[in-house]
Protein backbone atom coordinates (compact mmCIF):
# COMPACT_ATOMS: atom_id res chain seq x y z
CA UNK A 1 0.00 0.00 0.00
CA UNK A 2 2.89 2.23 -0.65
CA UNK A 3 5.57 3.08 1.95
CA UNK A 4 3.40 5.84 3.18
CA UNK A 5 1.17 4.27 4.84
CA UNK A 6 3.30 2.08 7.09
CA UNK A 7 3.99 4.97 8.89
CA UNK A 8 1.03 7.20 8.21
CA UNK A 9 1.08 9.09 11.84
CA UNK A 10 4.79 10.88 11.19
CA UNK A 11 3.89 13.30 8.97
CA UNK A 12 4.14 16.54 10.78
CA UNK A 13 7.46 18.44 11.54
CA UNK A 14 9.83 16.52 13.59
CA UNK A 15 9.72 16.86 17.62
CA UNK A 16 12.75 19.21 17.25
CA UNK A 17 13.88 21.39 18.68
CA UNK A 18 12.46 22.82 21.79
CA UNK A 19 15.78 23.31 23.87
CA UNK A 20 18.27 25.53 21.86
CA UNK A 21 17.91 29.05 21.56
CA UNK A 22 20.98 30.41 19.97
CA UNK A 23 21.09 32.49 17.21
CA UNK A 24 23.38 29.76 15.26
CA UNK A 25 20.96 27.19 16.04
CA UNK A 26 18.38 28.66 15.73
CA UNK A 27 19.61 29.51 12.05
CA UNK A 28 20.37 26.09 11.23
CA UNK A 29 16.64 25.01 12.24
CA UNK A 30 15.54 27.68 9.72
CA UNK A 31 17.07 26.44 7.02
CA UNK A 32 16.50 23.03 7.81
CA UNK A 33 12.36 24.02 7.66
CA UNK A 34 13.18 25.91 4.20
CA UNK A 35 14.50 22.69 2.81
CA UNK A 36 18.41 23.44 2.87
CA UNK A 37 19.82 20.83 4.54
CA UNK A 38 23.46 20.88 3.58
CA UNK A 39 23.70 24.54 4.56
CA UNK A 40 21.85 23.40 7.58
CA UNK A 41 24.57 21.25 8.10
CA UNK A 42 27.32 23.25 7.58
CA UNK A 43 26.01 26.03 10.56
CA UNK A 44 25.37 23.26 12.81
CA UNK A 45 29.20 21.88 12.42
CA UNK A 46 30.61 25.78 12.97
CA UNK A 47 28.09 25.16 15.77
CA UNK A 48 29.81 22.19 17.30
CA UNK A 49 33.19 24.13 16.70
CA UNK A 50 32.42 26.89 18.41
CA UNK A 51 29.74 25.40 21.44
CA UNK A 52 30.58 21.77 21.50
CA UNK A 53 28.45 18.98 21.04
CA UNK A 54 24.62 18.89 22.33
CA UNK A 55 21.70 16.77 22.27
CA UNK A 56 20.05 19.70 19.75
CA UNK A 57 23.02 19.43 17.31
CA UNK A 58 22.93 15.80 16.64
CA UNK A 59 19.31 15.74 16.50
CA UNK A 60 18.63 18.30 14.18
CA UNK A 61 21.60 17.13 11.67
CA UNK A 62 20.06 13.79 12.30
CA UNK A 63 17.08 15.07 10.55
CA UNK A 64 19.26 16.84 7.44
CA UNK A 65 20.92 13.51 6.54
CA UNK A 66 17.47 12.06 6.62
CA UNK A 67 15.90 14.30 4.55
CA UNK A 68 19.03 13.89 1.88
CA UNK A 69 18.64 10.26 2.30
CA UNK A 70 22.02 9.58 3.86
CA UNK A 71 20.18 6.88 6.90
CA UNK A 72 23.41 5.42 8.18
CA UNK A 73 24.90 8.71 9.06
CA UNK A 74 20.63 9.67 10.70
CA UNK A 75 21.17 6.87 12.92
CA UNK A 76 24.66 7.87 14.18
CA UNK A 77 23.49 11.16 14.85
CA UNK A 78 20.11 10.31 16.67
CA UNK A 79 22.19 7.52 18.61
CA UNK A 80 24.84 10.62 19.79
CA UNK A 81 21.63 12.50 20.76
CA UNK A 82 20.88 9.94 23.59
CA UNK A 83 23.61 9.83 24.73
CA UNK A 84 22.86 13.53 25.52
CA UNK A 85 19.12 12.76 26.52
CA UNK A 86 18.75 9.47 26.90
CA UNK A 87 14.74 9.59 28.01
CA UNK A 88 13.64 11.57 24.39
CA UNK A 89 10.85 9.33 23.55
CA UNK A 90 10.78 11.09 20.01
CA UNK A 91 14.89 10.06 19.05
CA UNK A 92 13.97 6.51 20.13
CA UNK A 93 10.91 6.55 17.65
CA UNK A 94 12.83 8.64 15.15
CA UNK A 95 15.45 6.12 15.09
CA UNK A 96 13.12 2.58 14.44
CA UNK A 97 11.11 4.83 11.79
CA UNK A 98 14.99 5.13 10.28
CA UNK A 99 15.84 1.60 10.29
CA UNK A 100 12.01 0.96 9.11
CA UNK A 101 12.94 3.13 5.73
CA UNK A 102 16.60 1.07 5.59
CA UNK A 103 14.72 -2.53 5.73
CA UNK A 104 16.14 -3.19 8.46
CA UNK A 105 13.30 -4.85 10.79
CA UNK A 106 15.25 -6.34 13.65
CA UNK A 107 17.48 -3.17 14.22
CA UNK A 108 13.71 -1.78 14.23
CA UNK A 109 12.49 -4.48 16.25
CA UNK A 110 15.47 -4.07 18.84
CA UNK A 111 15.13 -0.48 19.54
CA UNK A 112 11.11 -0.49 19.32
CA UNK A 113 12.03 -2.95 22.35
CA UNK A 114 14.36 -1.10 24.28
CA UNK A 115 12.13 2.23 24.20
CA UNK A 116 8.93 0.23 25.22
CA UNK A 117 10.81 -1.00 28.35
CA UNK A 118 11.22 2.85 28.96
CA UNK A 119 8.34 4.45 27.76
CA UNK A 120 5.41 1.31 28.42
CA UNK A 121 2.41 3.30 27.81
CA UNK A 122 3.36 5.01 24.48
CA UNK A 123 0.57 4.86 21.95
CA UNK A 124 3.00 5.86 18.60
CA UNK A 125 6.08 3.43 19.80
CA UNK A 126 3.41 0.55 20.46
CA UNK A 127 1.98 1.42 16.76
CA UNK A 128 5.64 1.27 15.34
CA UNK A 129 6.05 -1.52 16.88
CA UNK A 130 3.49 -3.31 15.26
CA UNK A 131 3.96 -2.20 11.82
CA UNK A 132 7.32 -3.69 12.61
CA UNK A 133 5.83 -6.75 13.58
CA UNK A 134 3.82 -6.75 10.35
CA UNK A 135 6.85 -6.45 8.15
CA UNK A 136 8.22 -9.46 10.03
CA UNK A 137 5.27 -11.60 8.63
CA UNK A 138 4.21 -11.74 12.26
CA UNK A 139 0.28 -10.13 11.80
CA UNK A 140 -1.29 -11.93 14.20
CA UNK A 141 1.09 -10.24 17.12
CA UNK A 142 0.81 -6.97 15.36
CA UNK A 143 -3.17 -7.09 15.48
CA UNK A 144 -3.21 -8.57 19.15
CA UNK A 145 -0.83 -5.01 20.52
CA UNK A 146 -3.19 -3.16 18.27
CA UNK A 147 -6.45 -4.73 19.42
CA UNK A 148 -5.23 -3.31 23.05
CA UNK A 149 -3.78 -0.06 22.13
CA UNK A 150 -7.77 0.37 20.52
CA UNK A 151 -9.42 -0.24 23.71
CA UNK A 152 -7.21 1.55 25.98
CA UNK A 153 -7.10 4.84 23.38
CA UNK A 154 -10.52 4.72 21.73
CA UNK A 155 -10.22 8.40 20.04
CA UNK A 156 -6.55 7.74 18.72
CA UNK A 157 -6.39 7.36 15.07
CA UNK A 158 -2.95 5.81 14.80
CA UNK A 159 -3.81 2.41 15.98
CA UNK A 160 -6.63 1.95 13.41
CA UNK A 161 -4.24 3.39 10.65
CA UNK A 162 -1.77 0.61 11.82
CA UNK A 163 -4.60 -1.90 11.93
CA UNK A 164 -5.65 -1.01 7.85
CA UNK A 165 -2.45 -1.52 7.16
CA UNK A 166 -2.08 -5.52 8.88
CA UNK A 167 -5.41 -6.04 7.14
CA UNK A 168 -3.85 -4.85 3.85
CA UNK A 169 -1.28 -6.99 4.46
CA UNK A 170 -3.27 -10.31 4.80
CA UNK A 171 -5.70 -9.20 1.60
CA UNK A 172 -8.81 -8.69 4.24
CA UNK A 173 -9.26 -5.46 2.48
CA UNK A 174 -12.86 -4.86 3.09
CA UNK A 175 -11.36 -5.10 6.70
CA UNK A 176 -8.79 -2.02 5.95
CA UNK A 177 -11.41 0.32 4.21
CA UNK A 178 -13.37 -0.29 8.10
CA UNK A 179 -10.47 0.37 9.84
CA UNK A 180 -9.71 3.71 7.83
CA UNK A 181 -12.74 4.89 7.67
CA UNK A 182 -12.91 4.67 11.46
CA UNK A 183 -9.80 6.41 11.78
CA UNK A 184 -11.05 9.10 9.52
CA UNK A 185 -13.87 9.96 11.52
CA UNK A 186 -11.37 10.48 14.15
CA UNK A 187 -9.25 12.71 12.57
CA UNK A 188 -11.18 13.95 9.37
CA UNK A 189 -8.54 16.10 8.32
CA UNK A 190 -5.67 13.82 7.72
CA UNK A 191 -4.79 13.64 4.16
CA UNK A 192 -2.66 10.46 4.33
CA UNK A 193 -5.69 8.71 5.77
CA UNK A 194 -7.51 9.70 3.22
CA UNK A 195 -4.95 8.95 0.77
CA UNK A 196 -4.31 5.49 2.17
CA UNK A 197 -8.55 4.59 1.64
CA UNK A 198 -7.92 5.94 -1.80
CA UNK A 199 -5.26 2.95 -2.04
CA UNK A 200 -7.25 0.43 -0.18
CA UNK A 201 -10.34 0.96 -2.92
CA UNK A 202 -7.79 0.82 -5.97
CA UNK A 203 -6.73 -2.35 -4.87
CA UNK A 204 -10.54 -3.59 -4.16
CA UNK A 205 -11.31 -2.28 -7.78
CA UNK A 206 -8.11 -4.84 -9.27
CA UNK A 207 -9.91 -7.51 -7.26
CA UNK A 208 -13.08 -6.62 -8.84
CA UNK A 209 -11.52 -5.90 -12.35
CA UNK A 210 -9.46 -9.64 -11.70
CA UNK A 211 -12.86 -11.32 -11.27
CA UNK A 212 -14.77 -9.42 -14.88
CA UNK A 213 -16.64 -7.32 -12.47
CA UNK A 214 -15.97 -4.06 -14.67
CA UNK A 215 -18.88 -2.28 -13.16
CA UNK A 216 -18.15 -2.91 -9.34
CA UNK A 217 -14.10 -2.26 -10.17
CA UNK A 218 -15.30 1.33 -11.64
CA UNK A 219 -17.09 2.36 -8.30
CA UNK A 220 -14.35 1.20 -6.55
CA UNK A 221 -11.99 3.29 -8.67
CA UNK A 222 -14.68 6.16 -7.90
CA UNK A 223 -14.34 6.17 -4.47
CA UNK A 224 -10.63 6.14 -4.81
CA UNK A 225 -10.78 9.18 -7.23
CA UNK A 226 -13.04 10.74 -4.60
CA UNK A 227 -10.44 10.67 -1.57
CA UNK A 228 -7.54 11.25 -3.14
CA UNK A 229 -8.95 14.56 -4.51
CA UNK A 230 -9.83 15.19 -0.78
CA UNK A 231 -6.12 14.68 0.56
CA UNK A 232 -4.86 16.72 -2.08
CA UNK A 233 -7.29 19.40 -0.99
CA UNK A 234 -5.17 19.34 2.40
CA UNK A 235 -1.89 18.89 1.09
CA UNK A 236 -0.77 18.62 -2.13
CA UNK A 237 2.19 15.93 -1.26
CA UNK A 238 3.71 14.84 -4.55
CA UNK A 239 2.79 11.15 -3.86
CA UNK A 240 -0.96 12.09 -3.38
CA UNK A 241 -0.73 13.85 -6.71
CA UNK A 242 1.10 10.26 -8.02
CA UNK A 243 -1.49 7.86 -6.60
CA UNK A 244 -4.07 10.34 -8.32
CA UNK A 245 -2.93 9.68 -11.61
CA UNK A 246 -2.91 6.34 -11.80
CA UNK A 247 -6.00 6.38 -10.55
CA UNK A 248 -7.15 8.12 -13.43
CA UNK A 249 -5.50 6.19 -15.93
CA UNK A 250 -7.04 2.78 -14.43
CA UNK A 251 -10.41 4.35 -14.70
CA UNK A 252 -9.68 5.45 -18.63
CA UNK A 253 -9.10 2.08 -18.65
CA UNK A 254 -12.58 0.71 -17.85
Amino acid sequence: MKKILLFSLLFLYPFLFLHAEGPSYIKALKLYLDGSYEESILVIRELIDKEGRSFDAHYLAGHNYWKLGNLQTTVAHFKNALSFEPNEENVYIDLVKVYACSYKWKDAEAVSSEALEKFPDSVELKSVYAAILLKQKRAKEALEIIERLKALNPNDYRPLSIESRIYYEMGKYEKAETSLKWAITIAPKNPYLKNNLSVVYERIAQEYKKNGQHEMAKNSLVSADKNIKEAISISEDPIFIENSKRIHRKLDEL
